[in-house]
């Protein structure tokens, strides 16, 4: 852990001297100056319980949407309609070939 502070502390430094309105690249997980420099940074708990389920969350909003995409769940009605509809649309396609052909012919 000592170790840590003193890369902390480190990087802290770097952050410091840095003049550019851009801070220096993430390094250790430090992003930016901390706000109270004044405070060591020696022993941090991450709340890994909250980053488990912040990544449980996801992954299961990731897994719902592409169910949702791929499986589509079709009552028995629900198919014969479709089924049912496909017929209509090719008949509807002939019934206008067929004024198109009545229309272009000498009775039409």
């Amino acid at each position: 852990m000592a170790k840590l502070g003193a890369d902390y502390q480190k990087k802290l430094a770097l952050f410091e001297k840095s003049t550019k309105k851009t801070p220096p690249k993430a390094q250790l997980g430090c992003k930016d100056a901390p706000w109270w420099p004044f405070i060591p940074i020696d022993h941090y708990i991450v709340p890994l319980l909250h980053c488990l389920i912040g990544i449980g969350d996801d992954i299961l909003g990731k897994f719902r949407e592409e169910v949702s995409e791929k499986i589509e769940y079709l009552t028995p009605e629900e198919i014969a309609t479709r089924s049912h509809l496909a017929e209509l649309e090719v008949k509807q396609a002939e019934a206008r070939q067929e004024c198109k052909d009545f229309g272009s012919s000498d009775e039409g």
